[in-house]
């Protein structure tokens, strides 16, 4: 397991150590296994292909397939295709402990997950009214000539400046700034984020990820702090900035990726994680190795929050040791919101961050308000190089397969 306070990392051969805050010298960007892994690091056994199981016979490569070969695949895909053309998933659900997307309770409790939407008009209806909020508040923020934010945000940062103002910031007046009431997940993340703790927030994409992090920049700001938000993406930094200057203000938004630096001293930044990473080295360095976490500490005072959005990054076994060098550099008077939809294991990345820089907890939710559509897509008669179509994948129950698919040959074709 890292540690804050002492780290030692083997790279290409070289032995790099660095203690109290010295720079690590790296001699390679490969990345060998630590001892002690965190949990989402750890690699998972994967089922041999055929050719490599113990007398599997070997690959066939280009080679044309002859007859004996055709009728061995054809015996070997009888019984898969029976079971996936009969129209029930329930035997993969056996084997694999599959779960449909939405299905079981959220915030990892196992609750029931009930539909705050009611039904499929009033998700309808919630969608139209997000959308057409969205685009209002941007072109609101374009016709701004000051750059001043939305009026409901702008209220709120007014109210909280007045004397004693520090109570106007409570859970409702965040709630405010929205055109759209927040979902239970989405309360007690923000709620979570006031008391002073840091988040782990894993919810399905278009869940709203990003409203806990408006909420939380908003109540930073409120108390005269600085908000810092990363991505791992040029272009999704872009992106965020745009929502950002639509929130907030342009006068308030900057930039700081490997192709611009604009206004990198407002009051909400959005970075690539590298750029913080190399941030909190930088400080370091200028230190000379005796004061680093002092000069850091100095240098990001004035920061409140850290939103660490894609979250799931951290298990990339390229980039992933950025977001761990992030976590465990990052000064404990600020808070961290860390966001993703696909991390598996979100209780134990909240009690890593808890372990490493403060007590954070987790909000989960597994209801997905924006459905996904499974679709197929395979050539037509008149041969490979002809025009595709889609098709639907599962039939009208969501839970078996379309019965118009013709599972035998598709195999077969896939075996080939």
């Amino acid at each position: 397991m890292l540690t804050r306070g002492s780290l030692s990392a083997q790279r290409g051969g070289g032995n790099a150590k660095w203690r109290g805050g010295a720079t690590p010298l790296l001699a390679s960007r490969r990345r060998r296994p630590l001892a002690a892994a965190p949990p989402w690091r750890r690699p998972q056994p994967l089922p041999l292909p055929p050719h490599a199981a113990p007398g599997g016979a070997p690959p066939r490569g280009d080679e044309a397939e002859t007859e004996a070969d055709a009728e061995a695949a054809s015996g070997s895909l009888e019984a898969a295709s029976a079971t996936l053309s009969s129209g029930s998933l329930s035997s993969f659900e056996a084997e694999f402990g599959w779960e449909p997307e939405g299905g079981g309770g959220g915030g990892g409790e196992g609750e029931e997950e009930a539909n705050p939407y009611g039904d499929a008009a009033a998700a309808e209806a919630a969608a139209a009214e997000g959308r057409a909020a969205a685009e209002a508040a941007i072109a609101a923020a374009a016709a701004d000539a000051d750059g001043a934010g939305a009026p409901a945000l702008e209220a709120l940062l007014a109210a909280a400046a007045a004397p004693g103002g520090a109570a106007a910031v409570t859970l409702e007046a965040l709630e405010g700034i929205f055109p759209f009431p927040l979902d239970p997940f989405q309360k007690k993340a923000v709620a979570a984020l006031l008391e002073g703790l840091s988040v782990v927030v894993c919810a399905p994409t278009g869940a709203g990820k990003t409203a806990i992090a408006e909420a939380a920049a908003a109540a930073a700001l409120a108390a005269g702090k600085r908000v810092i938000y990363t991505t791992p993406l040029k272009a999704l930094s872009n992106q965020k900035l745009l929502e950002a200057r639509a929130r907030f203000g342009t006068a308030r938004c900057g930039l700081q990726t490997g192709d611009a630096s604009l206004n990198p001293d407002g009051q909400v930044v959005v970075m690539t994680t590298e750029i913080l990473r190399n941030i909190m080295y930088r400080t370091a360095e200028a230190s000379g190795g005796g004061g680093g976490g002092a000069t850091r500490d100095e240098r990001l005072g004035d920061v409140g929050l850290v939103v660490l959005d894609e979250v799931h990054y951290l298990g990339d076994p390229n980039r992933g040791s950025v977001w761990e060098e992030v976590v465990i550099n990052c000064p404990r008077h600020i808070q961290l919101l860390a966001m993703s939809a696909t991390v598996k294991n979100p209780e134990d990345l909240g009690g890593w961050i808890s372990q490493e820089h403060g007590e954070c907890v987790t909000v989960r939710t597994r209801f997905r308000p924006v459905p996904l559509r499974w679709l197929f897509c395979h050539a037509a008669a008149s041969g490979p190089r002809g025009p595709a179509a889609l098709g639907e994948l599962l039939d009208g129950s969501g839970r078996g397969l379309n019965p118009r698919l013709e599972m035998e040959r598709f195999l077969k074709a896939e075996a080939r």
